[in-house]
């Protein structure tokens, strides 16, 4: 909430300038890093915290973060998410140690949601069979997630599987996982047959 933030390409051989004004009017122009991939013009997706963006390309969708203040990419969070669903978004926590996103499944019909945590290096929490969902490529945040402020839970909508029927629209079902003990709570349950 500290910064507002946007790219500016100067040309397609110069890499990419971030402008950031704060809410108490200071400006800055800091240059990207050249991205390791040719993924074509990248965007940002949304804040992670006040210092990161998530930021997604338009040619072949990485998700990647920037650290706003130097720069940089943080490419080894991205990168290293164990069976991570091709071409999907990532949920980060905001102090950066744990993550949301669609994994592959063993049924290749179905994707599982994962939370990953990065200081333990494994999943918290995975979604049972009842929550399968079906793979929405090129999404930047599948589930609508969002993480408290202190990084110990993180809300999403889910509509699974099962919850599918042909030709009927999406019946979102609201939940809430314990970052930590990957408990997960189903708090909201919306009106059979909803859009949310």
């Amino acid at each position: 909430g500290e910064w507002f933030g946007y790219l500016d390409y100067p040309s397609t051989d110069e890499p990419p300038l971030l402008h950031l004004i704060s809410y108490h009017g200071e400006s800055l122009t800091i240059p990207i890093d050249p991205f390791p991939e040719n993924v074509g013009p990248l965007s940002p997706v949304y804040w992670v915290n006040d210092e990161t963006l998530l930021m997604q390309g338009l040619i072949m969708p990485p998700v990647a973060l920037l650290n706003v203040f130097n720069g940089t990419w943080l490419l080894e969070r991205t990168y290293n998410l164990p069976n991570r669903y091709r071409d999907t978004g990532i949920a980060f926590s905001p102090d950066l140690s744990r993550a949301l996103y669609i994994a592959e499944s063993e049924n290749e019909h179905i994707t599982d949601y994962t939370e990953w945590d990065f200081e333990q290096q494994k999943e918290i929490w995975r979604a049972d069979e009842s929550l399968s969902i079906e793979p929405y490529p090129s999404l930047p945040s599948p589930g609508n997630p969002a993480w408290s402020p202190d990084s110990l839970t993180v809300a999403f909508t889910l509509n699974s599987f099962k919850d599918f029927p042909p030709g009927r629209p999406f019946n979102f079902r609201m939940y809430l996982v314990d970052a930590k003990t990957g408990e997960l709570h189903e708090f909201r349950t919306e009106a059979e047959y909803n859009w949310a």
